[in-house]
């Protein structure tokens, strides 16, 4: 959530404890979670969710931004580092569509598939939804 007469802050972003982030093998954060765990000022392109990536892989073993209508970037400890552009779809709603990337992503991680392959198709997951009217989700 975003209150504007309070700043640019997103209400579940917070302070990670380093018990929490000892815990944690992939983090994915939107591009404005990003910018607070990050210490980033703004992250409004892929280059820049690739950046924050990039400073979010010392927290943790494998760092995902997503960047909404720009795309998603992933870096890991290694520096191993990808960047995908959003794929071009007709946004009806965003409702939704992290929990979509998010599980989308670790079916794919289930499955067996690489970091590049689960991403690749958890973008993918989070267009369709995006597109994809209110009424007809439900039918998916």
């Amino acid at each position: 959530m975003l209150d504007s007469a309070a700043g640019r802050h997103a209400a579940p972003a917070r302070k990670l404890s380093d018990d929490l982030i000892a815990l944690v093998d992939i983090l994915v954060v939107n591009a404005i979670e990003a910018e607070f765990l990050a210490g980033v000022a703004v992250v409004e392109t892929l280059d820049g969710a690739a950046q924050a990536a990039r400073l979010l892989a010392n927290l943790c073993p494998v760092a995902i931004v997503t960047a909404g209508g720009e795309g998603v970037a992933c870096c890991d400890r290694t520096g191993e580092a990808f960047s995908l552009p959003a794929i071009p779809v007709k946004l009806v709603s965003t409702h939704g569509a992290g929990d979509e990337f998010v599980g989308a992503l670790a079916a794919a991680l289930a499955n067996g598939e690489d970091m590049r392959a689960a991403v690749t198709a958890a973008n993918a997951a989070s267009a369709l939804l995006v597109s994809t009217p209110e009424a007809e989700r439900h039918n998916l």
